[in-house]
């Protein structure tokens, strides 16, 4: 059984982390968050979610809500801060399958943490509401560790449900300075899920899973593994000796090597041409250009999984442009009349304002940032205050 670090990144509020494992406290939360998320009390936590500011009456029902359950919310936190996440062990003759962390209550973690935040900042508690808010981010890591390409997805889903809780803070306390940087703080400090980072963890398990089944041959010769991959559900090759084994599995690692080679040099590429490349790096897979596809589970797809990362990058910068310019707001009175006046200072590896268009209007303003999408594009926006409709 593998024990996963996490690396966590304090900073500066409260958020601290605890020597403890996360995954029992998930395993004993998985059935009550399915049976809170299904009751009118769950219900009344994730109404704070929406586009919509809460009104008097939504947030009279989350606190009543969050009374009776104000055990689900410190187990949560409990899990979110733990330092480790101990995943489920590889069960032998599944090796394509577990070593994942449990998804869907990670997701249904973040769910509640982001109406719980609202709660507490319409409650007048903005830093423990933003602390609260930034455990989302930490979900995020813990979802990374999961040893399949769903483990990005759902990371990047739940970073980006986490920025969209940040974003509506910002929105309710947008007037102070303190609490205002103190969300600009902990945006810039939980950057987006890496895909590069993705891509060398799917190598090293592939390459681990290799080595199984070379191990596993030796064992127990190579039928009796052929027989486990059909029983299991997969679609074994057709061998009938050790050399022909012996072969298959030494094409498969060629086959990972070349692939991953490439597929890092073009997740290193800047959008789109990335985008563009993968998807002729997918294309020539399919067709069987590139190689023999391996047995494995291998990443694969990931010029969805690029733009994906575009897309995500994009809304990050919106966001974190976004409270800059809130906290100028704060800091003189008043919205800087440029992107550049807000962002005097801060260092260009972090803020990229590129395609990034900003608009001063009224007592507000708007950010927008556009990504090519093949077909069309996605525009990203954020408006301070939220239209009403």
């Amino acid at each position: 059984m593998k024990i996963c670090i996490l690396f966590f990144i304090y900073i500066g509020l409260a958020v601290r982390v605890s020597a403890q494992d996360a995954a029992p406290i998930y395993r004993q939360l998985a059935s009550r968050l399915s049976a809170f998320e299904s009751s009118s009390d769950g219900s009344a936590i994730e109404a704070l979610i929406g586009p919509r500011m809460p009104t008097q009456i939504m947030l009279a029902d989350a606190k009543s809500a969050e009374l009776r359950h104000a055990d689900i919310f410190r187990a949560l936190h409990r899990a979110a801060t733990s330092t480790f996440y101990t995943l489920p062990p590889l069960k032998r003759g599944e090796p394509f399958f577990g070593g994942d962390p449990n998804y869907a209550v990670l997701r249904a973690a973040v769910r509640l943490i982001t109406g719980y935040s609202v709660l507490l900042v319409s409650d007048g508690n903005p830093i423990q509401a933003i602390n609260e808010q930034s455990l989302g981010f930490l979900i995020a890591k813990q979802a990374m560790l999961g040893k399949s390409d769903l483990s990005y997805l759902v990371s990047v889903a739940i970073y980006d449900l986490t920025l969209t809780g940040m974003g509506k803070l910002l929105q309710i306390v947008g007037h102070y300075w303190e609490i205002v940087s103190a969300i600009e703080r902990s945006l810039l400090a939980f950057p987006p899920p890496n895909l590069i980072e993705e891509l060398n963890k799917s190598r090293r398990y592939d390459l681990q899973l290799i080595a199984w089944l070379d191990s596993e041959s030796k064992k127990h010769g190579f039928k009796a593994l052929l027989s486990n991959f059909k029983q299991n559900g997969n679609n074994p090759p057709s061998i009938t000796s050790k050399l022909e084994w012996n072969k298959y599995v030494q094409a498969n690692l060629k086959f990972l090597n070349k692939y991953y080679k490439e597929a890092l040099v073009i997740a290193g590429k800047p959008y789109p041409e990335s985008y563009l490349d993968m998807k002729a790096l997918d294309a020539s897979i399919q067709n069987g250009v590139f190689g023999k596809p391996a047995l494995l589970m291998f990443a694969s797809g990931l010029a969805e999984m690029i733009k994906n990362e575009q897309i995500i990058l994009v809304r990050t910068q919106v966001y974190r442009i976004a409270a800059s310019i809130m906290a100028f707001r704060a800091l003189h009175g008043s919205f800087p009349a440029t992107l550049e006046q807000a962002m005097a200072g801060m260092p260009a590896s972090v803020f990229s304002m590129q395609n990034i268009k900003y608009s001063h209007i009224g007592e507000g303003f708007q950010l927008s940032g556009s990504v090519q999408r093949y077909p069309g594009s996605l525009l990203i926006r954020y408006s301070y205050p939220e239209p009403k409709n």
